[in-house]
This record gives C-alpha cells, structure tokens and sequence, in this order.
C-alpha cells in the first residue's frame, strides 16, 4: 500500500513537471520538401565532438560542414549544434564521427558558430536514414564543401 502512494505520487509529480517544462511550440515537418520550406538553415555535417548536456545526455556537438542548401555565410565553417533542453523534452543526440542532414528553423535566435536546434520541431536524420530527403533537395542550391 505505501508503494502504491509513493508511486503515485512520483507519477503525478512527473506528469506535473512534464507538462510544465516543455510546450511544443508548432509541429514537425511531415516531410522532406515541408522541412525544406519551414527551415532557414539546412546543411549535411559530421560531428567532430560530443558534449553531454547537463542531464548527461549527448546533445551537444561540434560538427563541421560538409555541404548546406540554406543558411547564413557563416555556416560554411566548423559549428556547435545544441539540442540541449529540459528533462521532458526531446533532444537530439549525437555520435562522434557520423554525418548527419540537419534541418533548422529560422526563428530560432542563433549566433555565428553556434546552431541552437529544438529537439521536437527541427528535423535531424542520420545520413543512412536521410536517402529520401537528400533526393527532395534541390541540386541547384547545394553547396559543397570537404568531407
């Protein structure tokens, strides 16, 4: 019986505490072309580095660009990507050394070398599982860079 009022307990306190920290704020692209459209930077890059952020998780890293589509002059160097957020929101995580096809929206603030990418708005596809979307970008704006 007191497992059953502690368990509650704990789960009404997480449902409390869930619904409190992250409100999505808009949904995510259905597709490539509907990511394509909504995002304002979007670009391939392999991660150098990870960090964990402060709940351990690998969500933070260093990566350098490979090619972009979309995106500020500044993108075409080595960059941070952080998708860091509270306990109950999705991140994205990283591995070190894989490539990824990273999709961010443009009302997002964000600073020269730094991309902040929101965990449940903002596509993020390991490359093995990008094939569909690199298909639906459009050759004509890619811009290549080294791998």
């Amino acid at each position: 019986m007191r497992n059953n009022v502690f368990m509650i307990v704990f789960l009404v306190c997480i449902g409390t505490c869930a619904s409190e920290a992250c409100e999505p704020i808009g949904e995510p692209p259905k597709d490539a072309r509907e990511a394509f459209s909504f995002a304002g930077i979007v670009f391939t890059g392999k991660i150098e580095k990870v960090y964990r952020d402060k709940l351990g998780n690998p969500s933070i890293a260093d990566v350098r660009v490979i090619n972009y589509w979309k995106g500020p002059e500044w993108l075409r160097q080595s960059i941070r990507l952080d998708s860091s957020s509270g306990g109950t929101c999705p991140v994205h995580t990283f591995e070190e050394g894989k490539i990824y096809l990273i999709y961010v929206r443009p009302d997002l603030p964000q600073q020269q070398g730094n991309l902040k990418v929101d965990g449940f708005i903002d596509r993020v596809l390991e490359i093995s599982k990008a094939k569909e979307d690199l298909r639906a970008l459009p050759v004509s704006l890619k811009h290549e860079f080294s791998k």
